[in-house]
Parts: structure tokens; C-alpha cells; sequence
């Protein structure tokens, strides 16, 4: 085995290049496969070479220091590439690697390296009709990849064999292609995928088109989706959710071996400020990102606090928080507790109830004060919550992605047909009255919901209405962030509700300071 297939490996695991944890059990992973500790994984070095070869060949176009120079693979980009594609199923020509997920921060070329390796996919890996499907949160940004890879093939398109178009780059002489298209575009199941590239996933909201690029590689001998993003702001969103099932998969928690994860970030006790563990998050250190250029992004965000959530995201890849969010999930994660009613029956409470539109999430909640009589947590306001969507949101809404994952968790309960049934919630609240009695009351918007409330008021509800106005919401607001904050808050442990939390900010009026949570 020539040792510079190993090096960048090697250098990692011991310690003589700085690297999370995460990237370190990348390595040793790699490394046992190298090993030979799998007798059914082989590494062919002319595959891994012969991608490494190609790429090389590719001139930059861009880049001070850069411009018409050779596309040299630093250590971790061959470290990467090695994975992708040396590894086989021993005796056969089908690659062990399908899918790649690369998080790293800005600058360090994550762009222009999966541009090459689309090129690659498309020219020389053997696919015949190869198609590369560039896919961005917009067209816009699905257009930097492109317009990265038609830069590359225009230093080495000797004899007009490729036409470059403005969403497009054609290989005519293979009827092979490469194309772009948007995250929220509307398509129907015309794709033929052989490699997939999902450039800032992050940002995604739904795995709407990646889920049918993927459904497209059926007839594709070794087909890869690449996922390539820094980290974002959606902590619940499809990017995070993949990230973490690859750090499981690290972890041997799951097994997939068709899964590559590269997860260069700071380890979670580390100092963000440190530039000992800049390198953790930032590989191309030095090469195509300066410490210097570091530096001056932590000194603004220590000088402008509004400024450290986007530089801890964008230049040290840490999973944040927008600065917008009212609560911020650290603290919600250290007030979550599993509820269960059955250790509060008998225990005074009261419930809240929004109805929302028809159409959006609707719900309920159940607040038990503090009570020394009460065995579970007597010195504490006690939260739970019962979220409900039309089954048809599953299926139709942005986020049909999430709801489907916290029906199938047990964190939401949805009601036929396209619109929410609110016979479903009251016969809900009649199940959880069951267990803890009746409340003292129940608070409730009128909006729409003059039926509603007649039909609980004949069950025996004592319904309350309550204004939504600012004023309305202004000390109860306050008070509940500052019992939450002071620790005096359980809620009921639900990644619904930790989703909606990140979606509310505070509506302030200027004059009265007075302050009210919103969307």
C-alpha cells in the first residue's frame, strides 16, 4: 500500500494535525478498511489515483495566488477523495461509498471541489449518459457550482468537446451532461441521477428533490450523492438531521457503510476563540483561508455580539441558533424532562388552547403550578403540550419533511383530510382530562372558535377567552422566560416543540416596551 494513501489518515489519528473528534473517527475508520479488517472491502489505489489525476488537470480560473494554476488536492480534499472512490466491494466493480456528507466552513473549497469531482463523474468515471445534478437552496447558488465547473472545463475543452450553457455543460461525445436546478423548484421524476450534488444543505428545507434524485440512480451502476454544506441555523432541519445520523454512524451506534461522513468541527468543550482549535473546523488553514482572516471575524464578534451566532456558523462551523431566537435551544434542552400525566392526577392545572387556521399547527397545553402535595417536580411549573396537523400537511406543507419524522416519533397527532378537525383536539383534551381532572380553566383565542368553545362548555370546561393583544401578553411572557431561565420550567421533552421554539421571536412596541412572542 503506497503510504501517501494513508498519511493524511495517520497524521490525524495521531495527533499531528489538529482534528475533532468526529474527523478522528473518520480516519480510523478509513484506516481499518485499509487494513483490511473488512475481508469484504478492498482499496483499489488506481481508482482513488485516477480521480486525484483528473482533478489535477483542472486549472483554477479564481483566487489570488490561484489563478491559472494547477488544481492541487490539499491532504484533506485526497483524504476525501480516497474515500469516495477507492473503496469496492471486493471482486466486483461496485464502489462501498454511495453517499458523501462534508461539512466544513467558508473558504475552504468545498464548491470547487465537488464541481471537480462532478466533472469527473461526468467525463471519465465510465458511466455512459452520466448526468450530474447540481441542486442549491436557490438557482443562484446552484449557479456558483456550475459556473465553478464551466471555469474548469474551459482549460482543458481542447477540441470543442464540451458546450457550456448557462444552466448546463454538455458532453456530447458520452451524451453525458451536467445541470443545475433550485431546492424549491417544482419537477416531476425526469431525472436519470448518476451523481447528486447538494451544495449548501443546510439551508434546505425540504429533501423534496434531493428524495427524487435519489429514487432516479436505481439503474446507475455506482451512483454518489454528495452533500457539501457549512452549518446552519435549522436545527431541525433535513441537513442537521443527516449530519446526525452520520455522527452515529461514527459512533458504530448505526451501520451503513454506504455513508462517508467528513464533519470537520470544533469538539463541544472546545474554546471557539482559541486558534489552537481553528483547525478543527477549518482545514485549509493557512492555504486558502488566513489566520488572520480568523482573527479579525472572532474580534468583530466580540466587539458586536449580534455578529458571534453567524461567525461561529459561517467560519467555525458550529451548529447556532439565529440570534433572532427568543429561547435559545441550550436552555429549553435544559428544562426538557419525559412527562407523564399519570404523576399528576389529581394536581391542579390549567390549559391553553390555540386553534390556529385550519391548516397550520394547532394545540393545546396543560400548565401544573407548583404543589408540595405533588411527588414529580412540587416546586416547578410543569409544561405539556398536544400539537395537531391535517394529515394532508404530511404530504403538502414545507415542513412535511419534519412533520412526518414527529408523527412517526409520537410528537404530533394529525386529523383527516386538509384540514385540522377540532373534534380530534377536544376529544384529546377529554383523554388527558381523564388522567389529571379539570381545569381550572381554559384560555383560548376566540378566533374561530365559537363552535369549539360551545362544545366544551356542554362537556364541563370552564373556557376563558384571552386577548391577543400586546398588552395581553406582555408579564406572562416575561415571567415565563424568567422562571425558565431561573430553572422554576419543566417542559415535556418534544423536538416539535423545540422546533417551534426556534421559530418565535418577540414582537416589542417601542413606546410601551411591552412584548409579545410571534412566528
Amino acid at each position: 500500500m503506497n503510504k501517501e494513501f494513508r498519511k493524511y489518515a495517520d497524521d490525524v489519528v495521531s495527533g499531528k494535525i489538529v482534528a475533532g473528534h468526529l474527523v478522528k473517527l473518520a480516519c480510523r475508520k478509513y484506516l481499518s478498511w485499509l487494513d483490511g479488517e473488512r475481508d469484504d472491502i478492498e482499496f483499489r489505489e488506481d481508482k482513488a489515483k485516477k480521480v486525484e489525476n483528473f482533478i489535477n488537470r483542472l486549472k483554477h480560473q479564481t483566487g489570488k495566488g490561484f489563478y491559472n494554476k494547477p488544481f492541487i488536492l490539499q491532504d484533506w480534499q485526497k483524504w476525501v477523495v480516497y474515500n469516495m472512490f477507492g473503496f469496492y466491494y471486493r471482486g466486483t466493480d461496485r464502489r462501498v461509498i454511495n453517499n458523501a456528507y462534508i461539512q466544513i466552513s467558508r473558504k475552504c473549497g468545498k464548491t470547487s471541489l465537488a464541481s471537480a469531482i462532478g466533472l469527473y463523474a461526468m467525463i471519465a468515471d465510465g458511466e455512459p449518459g452520466a448526468e450530474v445534478d447540481i441542486v442549491a437552496p436557490t438557482r443562484a447558488q446552484s449557479q456558483i457550482c456550475l459556473a465553478s465547473a464551466t471555469e474548469y472545463i474551459g482549460t482543458v475543452n481542447k477540441g470543442g468537446l464540451f458546450t457550456t450553457l448557462r444552466n448546463k455543460i454538455k458532453f456530447p461525445n458520452r451524451k453525458a451532461f451536467m445541470q443545475i436546478m433550485s431546492s424549491d423548484a417544482k419537477f416531476g421524476d425526469g431525472f436519470n441521477s448518476h451523481v447528486g450534488i447538494l451544495d449548501e444543505y443546510h439551508a434546505f428545507e425540504t429533501n423534496k428533490v434531493a428524495d427524487l434524485i435519489v429514487s432516479s440512480m436505481g439503474a446507475r451502476t455506482n451512483p454518489m450523492m454528495i452533500y457539501i454544506t457549512t452549518a446552519g441555523f435549522n436545527l431541525y432541519g433535513p441537513a442537521k438531521e443527516y449530519r446526525d445520523m452520520c455522527v452515529e454512524l461514527l459512533q458504530g451506534l448505526k451501520d451503513d457503510d454506504s455513508v462517508f461522513a467528513a464533519i470537520y468541527e470544533l469538539d463541544s468543550q472546545d474554546d471557539w476563540t482559541d486558534s489552537n482549535n481553528w483547525k478543527k473546523a477549518v482545514p485549509s488553514l493557512g492555504v486558502t483561508v488566513s489566520k488572520s482572516y480568523i482573527e479579525k471575524q472572532i474580534r468583530m464578534a466580540r466587539n458586536n455580539t449580534s455578529t458571534e451566532v453567524n461567525v461561529k456558523t459561517k467560519n467555525l462551523n458550529m451548529w447556532c441558533q439565529s440570534n433572532e431566537v427568543w429561547i435559545t435551544h441550550e436552555d429549553l434542552m435544559e428544562n426538557m424532562h419525559k412527562i407523564d400525566l399519570a404523576d399528576f392526577e389529581g394536581s391542579p392545572c390549567y390549559y391553553g388552547i390555540d386553534l390556529a387556521t385550519r391548516k397550520d399547527l394547532a394545540g393545546f397545553a396543560i400548565l401544573f403550578p407548583p404543589n408540595p402535595m405533588r411527588e414529580k417536580f412540587p416546586d416547578k411549573f410543569v409544561f405539556t403540550v398536544r400539537a395537531f396537523v391535517p394529515e394532508d400537511n404530511l404530504q403538502t406543507s414545507k415542513n412535511a419533511d419534519l412533520y412526518r419524522r414527529m408523527k412517526q416519533g409520537g410528537f404530533l397527532i394529525t386529523t383527516p383530510g386538509n384540514v385540522t378537525d377540532y373534534d380530534y383536539i377536544l376529544n384529546e383534551m377529554k383523554k388527558c382530562t381523564e388522567q389529571t381532572g379539570f381545569p381550572e380553566y381554559v384560555a383560548y383565542d376566540e378566533f374561530n372558535a365559537s363552535q369549539f368553545t360551545i362544545n366544551a362548555q356542554e362537556i364541563g370546561y370552564n373556557m376563558e377567552p384571552f386577548s391577543q393583544q400586546l398588552g395581553s401578553f406582555n408579564r406572562p411572557t416575561k415571567e415565563f422566560e424568567r422562571l425558565l431561565l431561573s430553572g422554576k420550567v419543566v417542559l415535556d421533552y418534544s423536538p416539535l416543540l423545540l422546533w417551534c421554539f426556534q421559530n418565535v421571536t418577540l414582537k416589542e412596541d417601542p413606546i410601551t416596551e411591552n412584548i409579545k412572542p410571534i412566528k
